[in-house]
Formats: structure tokens, sequence, C-alpha cells
């Protein structure tokens, strides 16, 4: 109906989650599922992977309900669809559900505005409904937030705001999008006669006389998750709703005090969400290993920190090492920035996609690649985010400087692991826990300041044409930088940008 993909994201399933993708398959032609590196639930899994509606997409390692949701999307929108419905392993649709919403959809007065259709949420073990739920008066109300599970998004939805965040890992995955999709002028619209049964958590009654409330259980790795992913978002996304959010968060905790167990365990979880909320240390709370696989954004993003870096004008000859899939080489090469390219990239999939937007894509390890040109050949050399995932970084160096020309610029980004995320955990609580991305990625095996950052090209015959940083430039940190007169500014500076001559 409509082109529809439904996206079901599954972790260990159970029994129930053949029914729900029967139920699913009556309303849509396509069923993509997106296995989190399930242990339990294989029978279940080989049973969907056999049925001819059913793309069984696997991931080895438990990536998150973010990076899942990508991949689904990713899937849904090359195969062509139209709209895609996000659901969890544990979520049944009444029959009339999405014909429902499609019929909201198609009376609203200005349907390109909606950016977001999502059904009435029913507790499955309770049969309870959110108070606003009970509220309504007519067949669909604007809502500020929703879960994700039973959403219905436009193709367009996703080119206006981009895809979910992989860094969230699970949690305020769904209020982050909805706050983007209020941000970019659309709506989100609940619809009355739509209706899908989902449970959050393991929701038990409570009784005290005629007073009752409703408990949810959550394991104390989620509420780790919901106390940091919060404080991210309340930066991000400033604004009245999270009066509302902290109002929950509060009668959470009561709940949590009062009548759940593991209270120890739980409370300690959300001191560590909180502090790592403070730190801005995002990814999955167990860490990450060498082997863990990038987000897909880890390829995709365009560095525009870099640009003043440049030289003024058009440059001939360029190579980008470890270009991802081309955006950001790729990208200026289409503005007239570059003339001609060359990536350097280690990943397969990353570098097909780079050879469309690039004259050259060398596929392979950098430290053993043998480059197929002769000394002074480029006039930029682009080496963003590389260095720290080098064996021998300087004998890299080394390289690079042989093959620019005179005056040639060479143009870097590197970590800092000064910032104060990495080293207050580590002065404090004795943490230095690897994550998917960022400052202490899985890959990273070497380390550096500015002053050793520094030394290592100036040391190899370049000098500093100029500094810039990712960091530091606005809100808490640059305020701390102009009371202690810049005394404190490495600590705040995310990473260091450099571009040094020949």
């Amino acid at each position: 109906m409509k082109n529809l993909a439904i996206i079901i994201v599954t972790y260990n399933p159970t029994a129930d989650l053949l029914e729900n993708v029967a139920a699913a398959q009556n309303q849509a032609e396509t069923i993509i599922i997106v296995d989190n590196g399930s242990r339990a639930g294989q029978d279940i899994l080989l049973n969907l992977q056999t049925q001819k509606s059913v793309l069984l997409v696997r991931n080895e390692f438990n990536l998150g309900i973010a990076t899942a949701l990508n991949q689904g999307v990713e899937k849904a929108l090359d195969g062509g669809a139209d709209w895609i419905m996000t659901l969890d392993q544990d979520t049944t649709l009444s029959d009339d559900a999405i014909a429902a919403m499609f019929f909201a959809y198609a009376n609203h007065p200005h349907p390109e505005k909606v950016g977001i259709i999502a059904p009435i949420h029913i507790d499955k073990s309770t049969g309870y409904k959110s108070r606003y739920i009970r509220a309504m008066r007519g067949p669909y109300a604007s809502r500020e937030i929703v879960i994700s599970s039973g959403n219905l998004i436009p193709r367009s939805t996703f080119k206006n705001v981009g895809p979910y965040d992989d860094d969230l890992f699970i949690d305020y995955v769904d209020h982050d999008f909805c706050l983007k999709v209020r941000k970019a002028g659309l709506e989100i619209i609940v619809v009355k006669d739509a209706k899908m049964a989902h449970s959050l958590g393991v929701i038990r009654q409570h009784r005290y006389g005629p007073l009752f409330f409703f408990s949810h259980n959550y394991l104390p790795v989620r509420r780790y998750y919901q106390a940091r992913n919060r404080l991210i978002l309340y930066r991000r996304h400033f604004g009245r709703w999270i009066f509302q959010d902290q109002e929950f968060a509060v009668k959470e905790m009561i709940k949590t005090l009062l009548v759940e167990r593991n209270k120890l365990q739980k409370i300690k979880a959300t001191i560590l969400g909180i502090i790592d909320g403070l730190l801005s240390r995002m990814g999955d709370f167990e860490g990450a290993t060498y082997s863990t696989p990038k987000a897909q954004k880890y390829f995709i993003e365009f560095r525009e920190e870099i640009v003043p870096l440049l030289p003024e004008g058009r440059s001939e000859k360029v190579m980008d090492l470890g270009c991802g899939s081309g955006q950001t080489a790729g990208f200026l090469k289409e503005k007239g920035r570059f003339a001609w390219v060359c990536g350097v990239e280690g990943s397969p999939d990353a570098a097909a996609v780079a050879r469309q937007r690039m004259d050259l894509v060398l596929e392979g390890d950098i430290e053993k690649i043998e480059y197929p040109f002769p000394g002074e050949s480029f006039d930029i050399i682009l080496a963003l985010d590389i260095l720290e995932h080098l064996v021998d970084p300087w004998t890299t160096v080394r390289k690079l400087h042989s093959l620019l020309k005179p005056g040639g610029r060479l143009i870097v980004s590197i970590p800092n692991v000064r910032h104060y995320s990495v080293v207050f955990p580590l002065l404090f609580l004795g943490d230095w826990r690897y994550t998917q991305e960022g400052l202490l990625d899985s890959t990273h095996i070497r380390f550096f300041t500015r002053k050793t950052a520094l030394k290592l090209f100036l040391a190899q015959g370049f000098s500093i044409e100029c500094m810039d940083q990712t960091g530091g430039k606005k809100g808490f940190g640059s305020m701390i930088n102009k009371l202690t007169l810049g005394i404190f500014k490495e600590f705040f500076i995310f990473q260091h940008l450099f571009a040094f001559k020949k």
C-alpha cells in the first residue's frame, strides 16, 4: 500500500515476532528485518528468512536501535519505497492501523507538512493508554514527540532531516528524530483510529487503596542510556519539552526507589549516565573493540571545518587519505575548488561509492599501499582523522611530504586526547573506554595533543601555515576559556586542525 516498507529491529526475538510479522505482511509488500546480533531466536529468524516478502539483515554485533533503523531505512529507500514504517519486535498493529494513518494523512489540510504519522500506543499487558490519548477529541492530534515504534514516515522526511543518530545507541533516539522533524518545520500527528499494542519495559501495576501507578522496571543499562542521552538532547534541542521530560524522569526515579528491584544498580547506572552525559561520551555503554563496525555516517560526513584551511582558488591535483565515500573531496571537486582528485580508502563499500565522485580511488591499507605517482605530484593532501589509526604515522607523513609539490599543503585533522571527556574519566574514574567512533575510537592506536602533533609534522620538514580547532568555540567551553584567559582551552578542543606547507 502506497509503496510501503516496514522495518522491524530484532534482538533475541521470541515467537511473538512471527505473529507480528504476519500482521505487518497483510498491510505492506516489503518487510525488512534488521537483527542486532541475536544469539537466541535463531530458529525464528531462519523461518522468516525463507519468506518471500521478508528481507533479513544480520548484524554480527548489537549496533543499537539507531544504527539498525538506519540500515533498514537505507535498504528501503534504495528499493524505491515512498513510505517507511518503523516497528519494534514486540509491536502488534491493529488490522486497519496503516489504512487509518494513510486516511488521516490524505485528509490533513497540509499533508506535505506532515513528517511523521503515529498510532496510539496501548500497553500490551495492562491496556493502559497515555493521558494525552484519552483526551483526544478529533481524529488526530499534533504531538512534539512520539515513540519510534509504529511511526509511518514519508520518504521526504529523511531527505529533510537526515538519519537517526547512531551515537545515542538506544533510548531518546525517537526524541532526537522527532525534534529534528519539528525543527525542519514538519508536523507530527497521532491518529486516534490507528492502534498499536506495545510494551515499554516490564510494566507492573501498583495499588495503594484507590490510588495506583505503573512502573516500567527497565534494566540498569537502560537507566544509564536514559540518563546520558537525556542530557545530550537537553543541550542539543533546548526547549519546553524538557520540562515534561524532567517530570517523567523524576517520577521514574521515585518509582525505582519505591517499588523496583536492583535499586542500587539502577542508581549507579543513572549516576554514570549523568556523568557521561555531562562529558558528552556517547555510543555503546559496553564500549567497542577493534572489530566493531563503523556506523554509516563515519564514511559520509562532509568536513566543512577544513574549508578555511584550503588555499584560495582552484587546486589542480589533490589526494584525500581515508576519503570514505568521497563526500569532502568529491563535493569540493564538484564546486570547482579541486580539478582532479585521488582518494585512498580501506573500506571496499566506501571506496565503491567514492569512485562515483572522484577521478581515481586507490583501495587498500594506507601504510602498505604503493602510490602510482612520482614525487612532487600533488598541490594538496588531505589527512582528516587518519594518522591516529596508523601503526607508524611518522613514515606515512614522510611519504606525504615527498608526494607534495614545493609549497603544497597538507591539511590535517587529528583528535585531541587532552579533551576533558578523556582526561576526567581517566583521572577520577580510572576509565579508558573505547567507543565505536570519537576520541577513543576503538581503531585509534596513536594519540596526540597539539604539542605532539606539531612535533610530528615539523620533524618531517613541514612548516605551519595556520591552525584551527573544533570544540571550545561556543557554549560552556568558550565561557571557561574567556574566564581563565585560555589556560584550559585545550581541554575543550575536540580536534586540532592544521594546514602545513612543504
